[in-house]
């Protein structure tokens, strides 16, 4: 389940990886604070600021200090104007090697904007390994995600959108 949350920590780890201290606000949970949370591979680490709106998975939501930051759900342009974000999961299917695409369609299209958004994508280390993920054919109203190389060899990939215009 993706919930919204309040980044209040970000700590970069000697291996490369990072995990946050978040604060859930999704579910009204304002007085709990849960540290730990892995951070998505495809976020810039830039817009991971204390204070940013974010969004976490958590698998179980009787566990939810098992949470991961997939997403930052509101990033502001500066100079006045606000970018438009939107979000989701998109289930890719793979086949006998791990790879897989699927067409994504944004709710809202990007068409006020001069280009078309960029695109981030994330998935769960466990079921990614060693495999990598790619946006094609990105343009105001939606792009498919390319799975190649993926743990889960057959079977469904969990992957996380978030696109900014």
């Amino acid at each position: 389940m993706q919930i919204r949350a309040t980044l209040k920590q970000i700590t970069q780890l000697a291996g490369g990886e990072a995990i946050a201290t978040v604060q859930l606000s999704g579910l009204g949970n304002f007085e709990t604070f849960h540290d730990g949370y892995a951070v998505s591979h495809g976020i810039d680490r830039s817009l991971l600021t204390p204070g940013a709106q974010i969004v976490v998975d958590i698998p179980d939501l009787n566990h939810p200090g098992d949470g991961q930051v997939v997403s930052v759900a509101q990033v502001s342009a500066g100079s006045g104007t606000v970018s438009v974000e939107q979000f989701g999961t998109m289930l890719v299917t793979t086949d006998g090697s791990g790879n897989g695409s699927a067409a994504v369609v944004f709710p809202n299209t990007f068409g006020s904007f001069s280009s078309a958004p960029s695109v981030a994508l994330s998935a769960a280390d466990a079921d990614l390994g060693s495999g990598s993920l790619s946006a094609a054919a990105i343009t105001h109203t939606g792009f498919t995600v390319n799975v190649s190389g993926a743990a889960v060899v057959s079977g469904a990939l969990a992957v996380g959108w978030d696109a900014v215009g």
